[in-house]
């Protein structure tokens, strides 16, 4: 998976409150469901072509395929925006 180079700082509420938002805002997602074996979330109902990693209040995702990385990072502005009372949008410091 990659790595998108922008993440969700939490600023207001926990991190899972907010990732399930988006999930189920933007993702279609009914709920959030832990990959087994792994430390990311699936919130994309599914279909596992977008992950996240919560760490501390910073949310990092990842997706399956790399010509979807602009149409997520811009999903992601898109909510931060929309939710600037409790998040925003940040450059990863590096990306894996």
């Amino acid at each position: 998976m990659t790595k998108l180079a922008t993440l969700i700082e939490v600023t207001e509420g926990s991190p899972e409150s907010v990732l399930k938002k988006l999930a189920i805002s933007k993702l279609g997602a009914a709920r959030l469901l832990p990959v087994p074996g792994s430390d990311t979330v699936n919130i994309d109902g599914g279909l596992n072509d977008i992950r996240a990693v919560i760490s501390a209040n910073q949310i990092n995702f990842f997706v399956r395929y790399k010509h979807d990385v602009d149409k997520y990072t811009k999903l992601l502005a898109r909510f931060t925006e929309e939710n600037n009372e409790c998040c925003r949008l940040l450059p990863c410091k590096s990306i894996s």
